[in-house]
C-alpha cells in the first residue's frame, strides 16, 4: 500500500492530480478573494486564506483525535463485532451531542452541558470562528492537546498489546 501510494505521489499524472485536489483549490478561492467580496457560497465569506489553511488544521486535528480514540479502543476490544458496537456507541451520541444540529441557548441544560466536553462541539465552533474573521486559538490549542494525549494512551495500549 505504502509503495502504490510512493508511486503514485511520484508519478507526474499523480502530481497533477495532488495539485487539482490540494493546491487549486486554495489558489482559486485566494484569487476569488483577491478580486471580489463575493462570498464563494451564499452566506459564506473567506476573510483570509490563511482562515482556510486553519480549518483544515482543525479538521486535522480533530481527525487525528477521533483516530486515537478508535485506535485505542481497537487495541483494547479483542473482537470486531465489539469494536463496531462500541464504536457506533461513540460516534452517534458523539455527533447528536454537538452544536452541530442545535445552538448551544436552544439546547436544554443537560445536552448543553454535554455539548460543552464534547470535542466535535470545539471543532465545529473553531470552525465557525474561522469562517466569521476570527482565530480561535483555544479551541485549535485544546484540540491539539487533546490528540496528543490521545496518541500517547494508543502508544501505551499498543505498547501494552504486544500486536
Amino acid at each position: 500500500m505504502y509503495i502504490d501510494v510512493l508511486t503514485f505521489i511520484l508519478n507526474p499524472s499523480g502530481v497533477k492530480v495532488l495539485y487539482i485536489l490540494l493546491l487549486n483549490p486554495l489558489k482559486l478561492r485566494y484569487l476569488e478573494f483577491q478580486e471580489s467580496e463575493v462570498p464563494l457560497l451564499p452566506g459564506l465569506r473567506i476573510h483570509s486564506p490563511f482562515n482556510i489553511v486553519l480549518v483544515y488544521l482543525t479538521l486535522f486535528l480533530f481527525g487525528v483525535l477521533f483516530s486515537a480514540i478508535a485506535t485505542t479502543l481497537a487495541l483494547h476490544i479483542s473482537d470486531h463485532d465489539g469494536y463496531a458496537a462500541v464504536n457506533s456507541m461513540i460516534s452517534m451520541p458523539l455527533f447528536f451531542a454537538s452544536n452541530a444540529l442545535m445552538p448551544y441557548d436552544k439546547m436544554p441544560e443537560w445536552l448543553r452541558m454535554l455539548a460543552m466536553v464534547n470535542p466535535l462541539s470545539h471543532t465545529i465552533d473553531s470552525i465557525r470562528e474561522l469562517f466569521m474573521g476570527g482565530i480561535p486559538v483555544e479551541g485549535i490549542v485544546g484540540l491539539a492537546v487533546a490528540a496528543g494525549v490521545m496518541v500517547g494512551v494508543g502508544v501505551v495500549q499498543f505498547r501494552r498489546t504486544g500486536v
